[in-house]
């Protein structure tokens, strides 16, 4: 008598977990919002014609979001020799794309500062090599760095120092940007 009582339950028991794992995969799936092909479409040929209409080459285009009145259209563009990452966001409703301009002014902004900084670091680089090289000598210290004067691959620093307790010593450094190597003269 007791044992058919607990066979039973046992049984109850494994119906219930096999109904379980059939439909934890039906639970889990998320379901997508419907993609309007046509909608899609329009918004991608909207975006084209804003970023073409401004300027821009697009040289890759990466995943597309959807919100629910909205397209967004992540791109990689070129805007003359300058390359920056710009989203296209298309409304729906009104039938509008507009592109961030923002991060492409910023983006213009940080190469435009890059190359300044390349330009500037010939000479600067030249003058902190020469003063971290002069102060790295025994009996050197560095007071006055003068401007580098550039010669073909060489840049030569005029140099202040105090020698072995001498100050107003003049040296120069001549730093060679070919192989990087530097020296006294």
């Amino acid at each position: 008598m007791h044992e058919p009582t607990h066979s039973r339950s046992m049984v109850g028991i494994g119906v219930i977990m096999a109904a379980g794992l059939m439909l934890s995969p039906l639970a889990v799936q998320a379901q997508r919002p419907a993609v309007n092909a046509t909608l899609m479409t329009r918004a991608r040929n909207a975006c084209d014609a804003a970023a073409a209409k401004a300027g821009y080459n697009i040289l890759r285009r990466d995943r597309e979001t959807q919100g629910t009145v909205t397209y967004a259209f992540p791109l990689h563009v070129r805007h003359g020799t300058e390359e920056a990452d710009v989203t296209c966001t298309y409304d729906t409703r009104r039938g509008l794309a507009n592109l961030s301009a923002l991060q492409a002014q910023r983006a213009a902004a940080r190469t435009e500062q890059r190359a300044t900084r390349r330009e500037e670091t010939r000479e600067a680089r030249a003058e902190r090599l020469c003063r971290d090289y002069v102060n790295a000598k025994a009996g050197y210290r560095v007071e006055r760095v003068g401007d580098a004067t550039q010669h073909g691959v060489n840049w030569d620093v005029p140099l202040r120092v105090r020698r072995n307790g001498h100050t107003n010593v003049s040296v120069t450094c001549r730093y060679n940007s070919a192989n990087s190597k530097l020296s006294l003269r």
